[in-house]
């Protein structure tokens, strides 16, 4: 699709990022805002165009640099993301430089 034409928007908007000026958006035909944002983030996830990685290894971007992040929570939070096997498989693993 075009630039400018609001995928963005939507996405975000599907997302529970942003709340719609009009209308509610359904997930199995419940509002999610009675879902609770939380759970509802819990079933969708997405990487926008516009999100960005910061230098350092894909192991200090998932924790976001927290040096109290312990190996077990991080490769945790990459299974929750369905992307530890892809990470794994790299030869430097969660040591991979990124940014």
């Amino acid at each position: 699709a075009p630039s400018g034409v609001g995928k963005t928007t939507l996405a975000k908007l599907v997302l529970g990022l942003l709340e719609p000026t009009e209308g509610t958006i359904l997930f199995g035909g419940i509002d999610i805002r009675k879902l609770g944002l939380a759970r509802y983030r819990t079933l969708a996830a997405a990487v926008m165009q516009d999100d960005q990685l910061f230098a350092g290894s894909i192991a200090d971007n998932i924790a976001l640099f927290d040096s109290d992040a312990s190996p077990l929570k991080v490769e945790a939070a990459a299974r929750l993301a369905h992307i530890h096997d892809e990470i794994a498989a790299m030869p430097m693993g969660y040591q991979s430089l990124v940014g």
